[in-house]
């Protein structure tokens, strides 16, 4: 077909058309020829196909007639899907770590996509046997460690979700569609749904804002769509329409179905008597009133369901409503429609000339009503409104997507069925342990991301796809589970850190266990669910406790040659502490105790003199308790410290004679 011609196809339950199109300058549809078709047999039953060969033999036929006389060949059709088809519903899916992580775009995508896959599993545990193919999904709400964020990319926590709503249709419907039109000799080029379509062509832009209901009454069915803000509010469908009533009158009147159908069209005539041969082939003329009065109960019923399924939908009765199909024409029904929504009996309008004038051109086969559905096919296809079809393959497998926007691989593997997050890698099981009576985890090892290739070039989730695409996936892995040592989980600041009291080395960390048993090693293997236990000397009063000191009685502690009066005094690696008795707690009846003997050295070039008990070596701490020097009045300046021209510590031995330098330096 010439390109800018499309083929359009409205295959009902009773009957089947096939329209020709080209959009014209002015924006306009032209249609050059249309085909209508009765199904011969009843080879579909409330709008799906039960007998696909039958219902590809009528496309043939009308492919093969519109060939014809157009004198040019079909290859491609664009048909529509019943609104009653399309599924919708909200799922949410959500992402943990033991760690906070940064949301990055690849898995914001792979977040929304894995709700698309549950949301796809919902549907389906609602509707077992049957697969859904999603053809959209809208964004609704986003999550960062429970709390409802504007936008997810970027941000870092430990828990992140979405909200999504996502639209399906049904595989089989799409699926028989597509054998039925690949039977005839034609391919499935576009997609539409029929309310969508309808409301597309019927109600413009300017009218959107208003709530309308679209109601398109076929032979087996009332699809039904409601419109309102500029948005669809909902679908519906009523498993009756045309076809029941055309049953009431073979009942009423004993006519065989086709007769029936002839005597209900016969009603729009408007014609005050009808004739028709009942199935003993006797010629009846009967009353066009009595024959409305056989159909009532059926009319009144099937609309009493189609209000209930609108004010179901809506909430409240719509502003307006406006009938397509065939079975729209029925006499009274859509002056009892508007009694049973509670509207003015114009409010309630068959879609009229205007909008089918086109097709009335050229055939009188159809009715007003009838002529909507494929017009507004061929529009949606034209302009196009309609969901793309693609196929490309997956691991080998050929796949179908419907969409109106660019498909990505994302898209693709939920399509296959792959969960999304099988691309990222998993981080390995964390491992928990208590130390020092807290819950602490140990990391696992970061997974392997996926692979994804794309006709053999390197590939990721957000890569663009286009027809007869070949993807291969490969699943990401798990990393190892956390592992450790006991050196691990201690401060590390603390490990080999030592302190001076009482001019003695002491470790900084003490009393190390593991499950209850003191260990010689930090290298030992920590394990799930394992008990570490240390001290850290990191206070006066836990060198205190941990020295075995009584901490009730009176003592005296030095810090680098200051006095401390707070037990609560932080202690740093390196400190050098004396704790003695507190001297003004002896007894006065208790002899002094004499010092053995003196150390006589110079400080900063004064002499000065230091009592040394017996057996005792004097350090170069011991000076300032003699001497007036303020050791924590640096003020970022350095302590430099000298004995006999030498750098020396706080514990370097002093001896009689030696020289000492103390003074604040610049760093």
């Amino acid at each position: 077909m010439e390109e800018g011609k499309v083929f359009a196809l409205d295959i009902g339950t009773k009957t089947v058309v096939g329209l020709v199109a080209q959009p014209e300058d002015d924006g306009t549809i032209k249609v050059l020829d249309i085909e209508v078709r009765e199904h011969p047999e009843r080879a579909m039953l409330g709008g799906q196909i039960h007998d696909i060969p039958k219902v590809a033999r009528t496309i043939s036929d009308i492919k093969t007639a519109l060939e014809t006389r157009l004198g040019t060949k079909l290859h491609g059709a664009a048909v529509a899907a019943a609104g009653r088809s399309l599924l919708s519903t909200c799922s949410k899916a959500e992402l943990s770590y033991t760690f906070p992580q940064e949301v990055t775009e690849e898995i914001l995508l792979t977040l929304q996509l894995e709700a698309v896959k549950q949301a796809q599993q919902q549907i389906k545990s609602t509707d077992q046997g049957n697969e859904y193919h999603c053809v959209g999904f809208s964004l609704l709400h986003q999550y960062l460690d429970d709390v409802a964020i504007k936008n997810l990319l970027g941000q870092i926590g430990k828990k992140i979700a979405v909200e999504i709503i996502a639209t399906f249709l049904p595989r089989v419907v799409v699926d028989s569609l597509h054998t039925a039109i690949n039977k005839a000799g034609l391919e499935m080029k576009y997609i539409t749904l029929e309310p969508i379509a309808a409301i597309n062509l019927a109600v413009p832009d300017s009218m959107r804002q208003l709530n309308i209901a679209m109601i398109d009454i076929g032979a087996g069915t009332s699809d039904i769509a409601v419109v309102d803000k500029n948005t669809i509010r909902g679908y519906g469908m009523i498993p009756m329409a045309g076809d029941q009533v055309t049953e009431a009158l073979c009942e009423a009147f004993l006519l065989d179905f086709h007769t029936g159908e002839e005597v209900k069209r016969q009603l729009s005539s408007h014609h005050e008597t009808v004739t028709f041969y009942d199935i003993t082939r006797h010629q009846q003329s009967v009353a066009r009133v009595q024959v409305l009065t056989a159909i009532q109960d059926t009319v009144t019923f099937l609309v009493r369901q189609i209000a209930d399924k609108v004010l179901e939908i809506n909430g409240r009765p719509p502003q307006a409503v406006l009938l397509v199909g065939g079975g729209s024409l029925t006499p009274t029904l859509p002056q009892e429609l508007a009694k049973a929504l509670n509207l003015p009996e114009n409010r309630v309008a068959v879609i009229g000339d205007d909008i089918t004038a086109p097709i009335k051109q050229l055939t009188g086969a159809l009715a007003s009503p009838q002529g909507v559905t494929p017009l507004a096919i061929a529009a949606d296809a034209l302009f196009h409104r309609s969901l793309d079809i693609m196929t490309v393959s997956v691991n080998h497998r050929p796949v179908r997507l419907f969409a109106a926007n660019k498909l990505t691989v994302g898209d693709a593997l939920v399509a296959a069925g792959i969960s999304p997050s099988q691309y990222l890698g998993r981080m390995g099981p964390a491992i928990s342990l208590e130390v020092n009576n807290e819950i602490v985890f140990v990391k696992g090892q970061p997974g392997q991301t996926g692979q994804i290739r794309v006709n053999d070039q390197d590939g990721e989730l957000t890569t663009e796809i286009t027809e007869g695409d070949r993807i291969t996936f490969t699943p990401g892995t798990t990393g190892a589970a956390g592992k450790g040592t006991i050196m691990d989980v201690l401060p590390q600041d603390l490990i080999g850190k030592e302190i001076y009291v009482n001019s003695k080395r002491v470790p900084m960390l003490s009393q190390i266990k593991l499950d209850n048993h003191y260990v010689n090693s930090l290298h030992l293997p920590l394990r799930d669910g394992c008990k570490v236990e240390f001290t850290a000397l990191t206070s006066v009063a836990r060198v205190i406790r941990v020295l075995g000191y009584d901490p009730a009685e009176s003592l005296r502690v030095i810090i680098n040659g200051q006095e401390c009066f707070n037990y609560e005094t932080p202690v740093s690696p390196g400190d050098v502490l004396e704790i003695l008795p507190d001297q003004a707690a002896i007894k006065k009846n208790e002899p002094p105790v004499e010092p053995a003997n003196y150390v006589e050295i110079k400080v900063n070039e004064q002499p000065v003199r230091l009592t040394v008990a017996d057996g005792e070596q004097a350090i170069l701490t011991d000076i300032f308790k003699v001497i007036d020097f303020d050791t924590r009045a640096g003020h970022g300046r350095k302590l430099l410290l000298e004995v006999n021209g030498q750098p020396a510590s706080f514990v370097t031995p002093i001896n009689s004679g030696d020289v000492v330098r103390i003074s604040w330096v610049e760093k």
